[in-house]
């Protein structure tokens, strides 16, 4: 029985793959053109991109520990209650 639901889950596996195929394709020519480009991209526009990276993050952050810790305190709420109202609805394929 174990092996009847190890090959149906295979194939139905497989059948996904082929439908995707496409997407599967193009997601994966994004990774590698991600890796071509930061491996080859001049260290002047890497530090460039850093930098604005730190100032849009350091303007985020705050200095008041409690307000940040009210954030992610509010954020993890927010998504628990979330999880727990949608488990209930969405059905897993």
């Amino acid at each position: 029985m174990k092996t009847t639901i190890f090959k149906q889950t295979l194939k139905d596996t497989l059948d996904l793959l082929r439908k995707y195929k496409l997407v599967l394709i193009i997601i994966t020519l994004i990774f590698v053109l991600g890796g071509v480009l930061g491996f080859f991209l001049p260290n002047s526009l890497k530090l460039i991109f850093l930098k604005s990276l730190s100032e849009t993050l350091s303007k985020v952050a705050s200095p008041n520990q409690f307000v940040m810790f009210f954030r992610i305190f509010l954020n993890n709420s927010f998504v628990g209650l979330l999880l727990i109202l949608l488990g209930f609805t969405v059905k897993a394929i």
